[in-house]
């Protein structure tokens, strides 16, 4: 069986932290992600635009892991970039962590949900085989 490795999506959000820290004092990070058909979800530093190699962090997503739009943010973050549409917010809940994410612009925030779930799923339908 082969068990390489498939990047699905990759591209540049923006995300802030979960708990306590993401309604106060929190702040959006610009990140560099990649998602793989495996289900796990990496994060790296951009700085002057360039990516750095080294990963900063990874979710692992799950077969009940999930994407949605977060309207509610700018009604509960001091910081919340008043320059980004409601649409180009997204939260990304699994079992073991929560990210809040947003994208330049409503396609790609779709796009990244879109996959997100197509990875979910995949993962669900490998479950029950």
């Amino acid at each position: 069986m082969d068990t390489a490795r498939c990047l699905v999506h990759q591209g540049e959000m923006y995300k802030r932290v979960s708990g306590w820290r993401f309604v106060v004092g929190g702040k959006w990070r610009k990140r560099q992600w990649k998602l793989f058909d495996d289900g796990l979800l990496v994060y790296s530093k951009t700085s002057r635009g360039h990516t750095r190699d080294q990963i900063r962090g990874s979710v692992q997503l799950t077969h009940n892991s999930y994407a949605f739009h977060c309207h509610f943010m700018k009604k509960i973050i001091e910081d919340y970039p008043s320059r980004v549409e409601e649409q180009c917010c997204f939260s990304i809940i699994t079992p073991h962590r929560n990210l809040h994410l947003y994208t330049h612009d409503s396609q790609h925030s779709h796009v990244w949900m879109e996959k997100i779930k197509e990875v979910a799923n995949s993962l669900n339908s490998k479950m029950k085989e």
